[in-house]
């Protein structure tokens, strides 16, 4: 038994590792898009990204 209950953690260590991960990723694309779009906006063409579906289709 003792043998299962450390592959559970060890699994359960792993799907946090995992959840981690996706949440940096997560924040990374939100914070490249934010910054791109706050740079567009600051630049004057913000009219274009809106024609473009806000930045998304890019």
């Amino acid at each position: 038994m003792s043998a299962g209950v450390v592959g559970t953690k060890a699994q359960q260590l792993i799907l946090v590792a995992l959840l981690l991960v996706a949440a940096v990723a997560t924040g990374l694309f939100l914070a490249q898009t934010t910054g791109s779009e706050a740079g567009v906006h600051a630049s004057g063409e913000s009219d274009v990204v809106v024609v473009a579906g806000d930045g998304w289709e890019w």
